[in-house]
């Protein structure tokens, strides 16, 4: 038997970012906001570089995407996402090129938190 029920963008337990040709981004999960402590509505249209520290960005636009654009999949790359108080949160990444309505997206990035170990 096979079930109808599917799981949304917001339902899925890792962050989930789409940006166009252009890094802009068009989709964010709520659970990636959270994370990010930012709103959805703020961060569309926005260029993916907002939410990278600088080391990330550098990362992002000199490997990342390079790899993005020959490959088509980028995958398990740890990118520094900046939080609203400036901090910091390491997120283990995902990416692939899409096609969801005859557009090509470049980046399908599912996100996954890595916590950082404290000693005492």
């Amino acid at each position: 038997m096979q079930s109808k029920s599917k799981l949304t963008l917001e339902q899925i337990p890792c962050g989930y970012l789409a940006t166009n040709l252009a890094s802009e981004i068009t989709a964010i999960n709520s659970t990636l906001c959270g994370w990010l402590g930012v709103n959805e509505s703020d961060m569309i249209g926005q260029h993916i570089n907002t939410l990278l520290s600088m080391p990330s960005r550098m990362l992002f636009l000199g490997n990342i995407l390079p790899t993005l654009q020959q490959k088509h999949v980028v995958e398990e790359n740890y990118l520094q996402f900046k939080v609203i108080d400036n901090e910091s949160i390491p997120l283990m990444i995902n990416a692939q090129k899409i096609e969801p309505d005859g557009k090509p997206y470049w980046n399908k990035i599912r996100s996954y938190k890595l916590y950082r170990l404290q000693t005492v």
